[in-house]
């Protein structure tokens, strides 16, 4: 859960006309995907390799992803030392969730081969998909979706959100959370170079899962974080889950209710259960007493009239 200082630090940046927008939005005026070249099959067919490479690194240890950095603090915890602590995670089997991963994948996919097209045609640098980077503690790893540059060096992450969300990350409302993840990528690959230059900014770039919407003809929007902001609430909370390793600690329950969404879909909601039930008491004592001071009756203080003051002064 954001601080208060955290959500003060993360100031909205939408990008003027966009950077890649308007190249997608081309892109599909001149129907560039009607037909694919033999490059195009080559480039897919690798890229896909390096995603199978890519699951490969789970089997490397467990780490503070940056995919969770920007969530629950207890929960980033636990996925990286629950075996350690010997806590049970439960992960539930929702056909649901295996079809919006499976789903994110293959849009992934789409719009990388469309970033390698725009390449090609010259409106971009691409330098680099599916990037593999890591922290030199080896404690925090991810993989950043792409890396390109014009005029600037950006990193990307790409994700397919519903109408709600997309719309508001298009009217430059973006959650805390991603933009989070995203500036742990480029932390991350500024450390860990792979050949690539310093990537200066970091754009995230949502397409609608709904499809084309007015205003956005190709169902795509972006936003650029400020990423020096980003970069220290990152820091910020890698210094406290590390702390809480070393002094043998768990971060607090962060959800309010076992009601939500959030606890419901967590691995970890059993170990949590009594804590959360715990937070949602407290919570509901404190909106008992807000309604309690509303309704207290208001007595008024009695104002002397400057008749009354004059008839004391005589």
């Amino acid at each position: 859960m954001a601080t208060d200082l955290e959500k003060k630090l993360a100031h909205n940046k939408r990008i003027e006309n966009g950077v890649l927008v308007p190249l997608f939005e081309q892109y599909h005026k001149e129907f560039h995907s009607d037909h694919w070249d033999s490059d195009d099959i080559d480039y897919l067919h690798d890229l896909m390799m390096r995603i199978a490479e890519r699951e490969k690194l789970r089997e490397l240890g467990p780490v503070f992803s940056p995919s969770g950095l920007g969530g629950c603090m207890r929960q980033t915890f636990l996925n990286k030392n629950h075996r350690k602590l010997e806590i049970p995670r439960k992960l539930r089997k929702k056909i649901e969730t295996h079809y919006y991963f499976e789903n994110g994948s293959w849009l992934h996919l789409k719009i990388q081969v469309k970033l390698y097209k725009l390449h090609k045609a010259g409106e971009l640098e691409l330098l680099g998909t599916e990037i593999g980077v890591a922290g030199k503690r080896g404690d925090n790893r991810g993989t950043l979706d792409a890396v390109f540059k014009r005029d600037r060096v950006f990193g990307v992450d790409i994700k397919g959100w519903n109408v709600r969300d997309f719309m508001g990350l298009a009217r430059g409302d973006c959650p805390l959370a991603a933009q989070i993840q995203l500036a742990n990528y480029v932390i991350l690959g500024n450390v860990d170079r792979n050949s690539l230059p310093r990537i200066e900014a970091g754009i995230i770039l949502a397409e609608n899962k709904a499809g084309p919407v007015a205003g956005f003809p190709a169902a795509v929007a972006e936003f650029e974080i400020p990423l020096e902001p980003m970069k220290a609430i990152v820091r910020s909370r890698l210094e406290s889950l590390r702390s809480h390793e070393e002094a043998g600690t768990i971060p607090k329950a962060e959800c309010q209710s076992t009601t939500q969404t959030d606890f419901k879909d967590c691995a970890f909601r059993d170990y949590c259960k009594e804590d959360v039930e715990r937070n949602a008491r407290r919570q509901k004592r404190r909106a008992q007493d807000r309604n309690a001071d509303r309704r207290a009756p208001k007595v008024a203080t009695p104002v002397r009239s400057d008749r009354a003051r004059r008839d004391r002064r005589t």
